[in-house]
């Protein structure tokens, strides 16, 4: 996605690189953290009741993990900016 060129630049494509983060965007969408209690009726099974406790922690767990990745993309980005500010100060000290 980058290389320095010979005037000196990152040359980094931007519109890949913001087409990356909006495909990070929508897989990160994708993750489904909801929590979801199970209805409590009927039958009552302790192998069910485990299955179902940790299938909750499973949830939590991946939606602490959803706001991870949209942490980190947020990050990637902000680099990304910061790399293309850079790669304009370049272009204008070389040429």
């Amino acid at each position: 996605m980058a290389n320095i060129s010979s005037s000196n630049e990152l040359s980094i494509d931007y519109l890949k690189f913001e087409s990356a983060i909006g495909q990070m965007r929508k897989a990160a969408d994708g993750i489904n953290g909801t929590t979801v209690e199970r209805e409590k009726g009927g039958e009552s099974s302790a192998a069910l009741d485990a299955f179902a406790e940790q299938f909750i922690q499973l949830q939590m767990i991946m939606g602490q993990y959803k706001l991870l990745i949209k942490k980190d993309i947020e990050s990637i980005e902000k680099t990304g900016s910061i790399l293309e500010q850079m790669d304009q100060k370049l272009k204008n000290i070389w040429e």
